[in-house]
């Protein structure tokens, strides 16, 4: 199994980084979205014990894709351009799926969104639900509405937010299921990569209450989070699953914080994962 890079050009001369492992005879597929603050190769290319959360997925008979949304990464948004926002984050998404499923072939895949990438997952699922066999939500958040800008520890008027280790480990809450490798490896991963991000869409996610219409989503839907994830509202993400319109829809609390697949619950984790898009 080889990660491959490569560059796809918008029609505005930007250029989306994507992300492709392939390891499937019967060409099923997933494709990963990252967060608001990291691009996809600390996200999911963080190795734990020399194999990765999208390498292990791919040991499992899956094609794996991601991309860098524009102003992430190694993606590249001109200054001149708008702002990065879900809508420039989910038109990287579209125009990556579209390329992956062109050129390998494929009528549909699965989809997977870790926390803001959990938003943009959502959306192009409701607004591409016949491209989705299942979709997963990951460490969602569904409202907003409860937070200000003073809930933030750094300048959201700044316009990229510098990562410092603290802010780093705040994904890891519970020290308990901390993998020190993990960790040390995710963040020489984000200082190399990453080591700052765009406050655009936090500054979007303080203008808006929420961003999915859970009814628009027909497609079968798991929701998985973990047991110290403080990001999480448990009675909002309850009401989000009781109005999806899928049939076929789970929601799942594991052991872990809201890096679960970089902890030590993520053998379980990615079995559960697995088993959804499999059956």
């Amino acid at each position: 199994m080889k990660l491959k890079t490569s560059f796809l050009e918008t029609p505005t001369r930007n250029k989306i980084a994507v992300y492709s492992i392939y390891n499937s005879p019967e060409n099923l597929a997933v494709f990963l979205c990252h967060g608001i603050s990291y691009s996809c190769i600390p996200a999911f290319f963080t190795t734990i014990e020399g194999i990765s959360f999208a390498e292990h997925l791919a040991k499992e008979g899956f094609n794996v894709y991601a991309c860098d949304y524009l102003g992430y990464g190694k993606s590249q948004l001109f200054e001149a351009e708008n702002e990065v926002t879900v809508q420039t984050s989910l038109e990287s998404v579209e125009i990556s799926i579209d390329y992956f499923m062109k050129k390998d072939g494929l009528k549909k895949l699965n989809i997977l969104g870790w926390s803001w990438g959990a938003q943009v997952a959502g959306l192009y699922s409701a607004k591409h639900s016949d491209d989705i066999i299942k979709l997963i939500l990951y460490g969602f958040k569904w409202h907003f509405s409860r937070w200000n800008k003073q809930g933030f520890e750094f300048n959201l008027d700044e316009k990229r937010k510098k990562h410092d280790l603290s802010f780093i480990r705040s994904d890891f809450t519970n020290n308990e299921t901390i993998i020190p490798e993990a960790l040390e490896n995710y963040i020489q991963q984000i200082m190399l990569i990453d080591p700052d991000s765009p406050n655009s869409p936090r500054q979007e996610i303080l203008a808006h209450s929420f961003f999915i219409h859970p009814e628009k989503i027909i497609c079968p839907t798991m929701l998985i989070y973990g047991t110290d994830d403080r990001t999480i509202d448990e009675k909002d993400l309850d009401l989000f699953y009781k109005r999806l319109s899928c049939k076929d829809k789970k929601i799942i609390k594991v052991f872990g914080g809201h890096a679960i697949h970089l902890e030590k619950g993520y053998s379980n984790f990615l079995n559960l994962i697995v088993e959804f898009m499999s059956t």
